[in-house]
């Protein structure tokens, strides 16, 4: 079974053409796509600065935003760890 977006949780927005990905945690995945990432890179502004460089060459196109695990709130920072050591 796929994670639900809208409880909290663990997610990659990974560049398709290198499987390059950013981890990251939630309490609402979705918004934090909407609200603080897709804005920043829009704007040319985002705290990563690879994956600004990647975004500002190849497009938003090229990007996907998956939800890759639910947790408790609790766990986020842990389980966020997890995946980026495994990933």
């Amino acid at each position: 079974m796929s994670p639900d977006p809208s409880l909290p949780g663990i997610y990659t927005i990974t560049h398709r053409a290198s499987g390059r990905c950013y981890v990251g945690q939630s309490a609402n995945m979705p918004r934090r796509w909407a609200n603080d990432h897709r804005p920043a890179l829009r704007h040319n502004k985002h705290h990563s600065k690879y994956m600004q460089n990647t975004w500002n060459k190849y497009g938003e196109d090229a990007f996907d935003f998956e939800p890759v695990e639910n947790c408790d709130v609790d766990d986020l920072t842990e389980r966020e760890q997890w995946w980026m050591d495994e990933l």
